[in-house]
């Protein structure tokens, strides 16, 4: 089953705890209008930027039961939010874009992940009416060291508590 053109629902659905896909599944499907929804930037994103692998996405209640530290309220859980990799192009180009560009709305737009000090992929999460006005659009970039600070493309991010940075993003 396609979820939009270029995402399947059998890509949405997988995990490596295979035993756990079919229960996935039918959460998913079952919510199929919310997970459309979902989709819908991640297809405009593949449109921009060329293929894109779903890297973690739906995490029934059962499976985020058995993953060490998930959270109980996490955004997967509730059909809210997708990490994306892109495959054909820079995480960080298509988070500028998503951010400051392209006039989108989302909830939170956080480059994860650690591959030679860079991210390595995009936690896409759903806006209002999912999530309060006064949290949606946030801009966030994960990093181990506290101290952590870049300025990339004329954007200065600055770690303002252990592994977050500063909700928003400031230009220089």
């Amino acid at each position: 089953m396609q979820i939009t053109t270029n995402f399947s629902m059998s890509e949405y659905v997988f995990t490596r705890r295979t035993e756990y896909i079919p229960a996935n599944l039918k959460y998913a499907e079952a919510n199929l209008p919310k997970v459309r929804e979902l989709f819908r930037v991640p297809q405009i994103l593949r449109n921009k930027y060329g293929r894109i692998r779903v890297g973690s996405g739906v995490r029934c209640p059962e499976l985020n039961a058995v993953i060490p530290n998930a959270s109980k309220k996490s955004q997967h859980v509730k059909l809210e939010a997708v990490d994306l990799e892109f495959l054909d192009a820079n995480v960080w180009d298509a988070w500028e874009w998503l951010c400051w560009e392209s006039g989108l709305q989302f909830g939170q737009a956080i480059l994860e992940g650690d591959e030679h000090g860079k991210p390595t992929w995009l936690h896409y999460s759903l806006g209002t009416p999912y999530r309060a006005a006064n949290r949606c659009n946030e801009k966030m970039d994960w990093r181990q060291d506290p101290d952590w600070e870049s300025t990339r493309n004329g954007y200065t991010f600055h770690q303002t508590r252990p592994l977050w940075l500063d909700k928003m993003a400031r230009r220089v």
